[in-house]
């Protein structure tokens, strides 16, 4: 038993009776006083779109908004991280409460609203946060746009970010997917990710002339998109040449039995999200089949049966986040050590 997971253990119970979301920040601060950053163990390497990852399993973005907390994650195993989802410019996001969970069905709806410090403050942070790489580990920066900014000007907040920290991460996952912002998830339709997805790559290619690196980008998904809409929007991302896409964010569907989460507005993520996020994955690797791209599965994963499952279904790389929550951080080993990927 890992020094995390015993630590998780001894205040379990005082975690469950807490507001969630003091009861993230208190624990992150608490144990990061304590943390040194690890190198990930090895365990199925991949080698994709000239990224490493030294294993497969990864933290879903949202459990550090702002890349403070790196070297306390990476001592839990991970083989890659995502931070964020980070904004242009700061912002408070929704008002409190605004996270909600239940242990019985570990199931969590949350509308954040990307709450963030803005991305001048994450490029500090990785700035001074530079071990884990040095170590193998891999850093993913999710960016979105900020609440202010109308629909039609999104395009301008991602290449913001993308400008930013291009050159301090490994990867950059676009978000397109949250139900928290308004009208964000219109960016996900045929026309409008036509739209977007050559200006984000000409960026890229601006980035990589400038910098002489190649950073590649990943798109964000949500598990709410029409099984009709999907092959076109598969179409998009061959042939713009996207490098990776995340499958999935939370859903808006309700197919809990508690009747609070049930009533709050939001996303909902945790173990009633597996069947709907399994579902999406498989119908986007249905048509990205034998297509050089990076499949990352996410949603319901509070097992290593779990994990296994994504990788059945296609995935190259999976990330964790809800499982964390509801079955501590020794979840992560259990599933490095017990997965197997079937391709990539």
């Amino acid at each position: 038993m890992s020094w995390q997971h015993y630590c998780y253990l001894l205040s379990k119970p005082l975690i469950r009776i807490i507001d969630p979301e003091l009861a993230h920040d208190l624990s992150l601060n608490i144990l990061s006083k304590f943390s040194k950053p690890s190198p990930p163990p090895e365990q199925s390497p991949l080698s994709k779109n000239g990224v490493v990852f030294r294993n497969r399993i990864g933290l879903a973005a949202g459990f550090d908004k702002d890349g403070k907390y790196v070297d306390l994650l990476s001592s839990m195993g991970f083989g890659f991280i995502e931070i964020g989802t980070v904004t242009p410019k700061p912002q408070h996001g929704h008002s409190r409460p605004r996270l909600f969970r239940s242990f019985s069905e570990k199931a969590i709806v949350n509308r954040m609203g990307f709450n963030n410090h803005g991305i001048d403050s994450m490029v500090l942070n990785l700035k001074n946060c530079t071990t884990y790489r040095r170590m193998g580990g891999i850093i993913g920066v999710n960016v979105g746009k900020n609440a202010a900014t109308p629909i039609g000007s999104s395009y301008s907040d991602y290449i913001t970010c993308i400008d930013k920290i291009y050159a301090l991460c490994d990867y950059i996952t676009i978000n397109i997917s949250s139900p928290n912002t308004p009208l964000l998830r219109s960016m996900q339709e045929y026309e409008e990710l036509g739209k977007l997805l050559p200006k984000i790559k000409l960026k890229q290619l601006e980035m990589k002339q400038k910098t002489k690196i190649h950073t590649p980008i990943f798109i964000k998904f949500s598990p709410d998109l029409s099984i009709t809409g999907i092959e076109g929007i598969c179409e998009l991302l061959v042939k713009e040449e996207i490098e990776g896409i995340i499958l999935t964010n939370t859903t808006v569907e309700r197919n809990i039995r508690n009747k609070k989460l049930q009533e709050e507005s939001g996303g909902l993520s945790g173990a009633p999200l597996k069947n709907k996020a399994d579902k999406t994955l498989e119908e986007f690797n249905k048509y990205l089949n034998n297509k050089d791209m990076t499949i990352v599965g996410v949603g319901g994963i509070c097992s290593s049966q779990d994990a296994q499952d994504k990788f059945n279904m296609g995935a190259n790389l999976v990330q964790i986040y809800s499982g964390i929550i509801f079955e501590g951080p020794d979840l992560v080993r259990r599933c490095i050590n017990s997965t197997t990927p079937l391709r990539g």
